[in-house]
């Protein structure tokens, strides 16, 4: 994925990707950095606000909620236009 997302993507996405942890809906942590990358991903990772994990004993799930899965998009939106603008800048110059 290089293109940035809208907000109804972002939200199409997570609808696609979530599943049921503890009391909501949330994205494994490994689906959000295959979709946004790790940087982005570590970016929305704010435990107990954004993102949690869920142990089974032995197992523990790190995820995102959904305002976390949010900003590691729109850090991805913003990672691909500095990709953009720096790309034009070395073109003009």
């Amino acid at each position: 994925m290089k293109k940035t997302l809208t907000e109804a993507e972002v939200k199409k996405m997570f609808e696609r990707e979530a599943v049921l942890i503890d009391r909501g809906d949330a994205v494994p942590k490994y689906r959000a950095i295959a979709l946004f990358g790790s940087k982005a991903t570590n970016y929305a990772s704010r435990p107990g606000v954004t993102s949690n994990s869920f142990g089974i004993g032995d197992y523990d799930l790190s995820y995102l909620n959904l305002k976390g899965f949010i900003m590691a998009a729109s850090f991805y939106n913003v990672e691909r236009i500095r990709e953009e603008i720096e790309g034009e800048k070395t073109t003009n110059e």
